[in-house]
């Protein structure tokens, strides 16, 4: 395939996920179909499912690009931080930091019951940091800070997805019912101040 055709493909699925984007965000996820898509977009159906095969493949993109978004967003916050226990802390901002900026994301993850949806987006489950970036992640920055002796952690994974959990749970109250700004910011500070602080060695006497 030309580069040309391949440009013209990726700016025609764009076009297409922007129109379910903005339907999505709009009307509500139970509000998507392939006609209203068509018609935004000045199509007709027959021409979306030559760049997607129905809605549930049209969800995963946008849940795809999302994430992708967040994980950008979590490496330049990281940047410029050395320490794990630095590094851990502007991860788990970074990421509330782009489920704020991206509350549509939010609402599919926790809301869609199309099984590809939720495969995608599952944290529950053992040996996941070998399919999901995001915990493979988190699972290296913790091992980084036992082995400098910042964190005691006995089972990384676990404890990984038990930070997801309560980030998930921090997401929740503030995307559906939003405090006013410098509150939310108090209680993001909280509650990672919380979680850092359950990683920290315990002193022994």
């Amino acid at each position: 395939m030309r580069v040309k055709d391949e440009e013209q493909i990726a700016s025609r699925r764009a076009l297409i996920m922007r129109a379910a984007r903005e339907i999505m965000e709009t009307q509500g996820m139970e509000a998507l179909s392939i006609r209203k898509i068509a018609a935004m977009i000045q199509q007709t159906p027959g021409i979306i499912y030559h760049y997607f095969s129905g809605k549930e493949e049209l969800m995963l993109a946008v849940v795809q690009e999302g994430y992708q978004h967040i994980l950008c967003i979590i490496q330049q916050t990281m940047a410029s931080e050395k320490s794990p226990a630095a590094q851990l802390r502007a991860t788990l901002f970074g990421y509330v930091r782009g489920m704020l900026e991206n509350p549509l994301l939010y609402q599919v993850v926790m809301q869609s019951k199309l099984p590809s949806v939720q495969k995608q987006t599952a944290i529950l489950q053992e040996n996941l940091r070998q399919h999901r970036k995001s915990i493979a992640m988190l699972c290296t920055c913790l091992e980084e800070g036992i082995a400098c002796g910042e964190f005691s952690v006995e089972q990384v994974e676990l404890r990984a997805q038990g930070i997801w959990c309560c980030v998930y749970g921090l997401l929740e109250p503030i995307l559906i019912d939003p405090p006013v700004p410098a509150y939310r910011d108090k209680v993001i500070e909280e509650v990672l101040d919380l979680i850092m602080a359950s990683l920290r060695p315990h002193e022994t006497a």
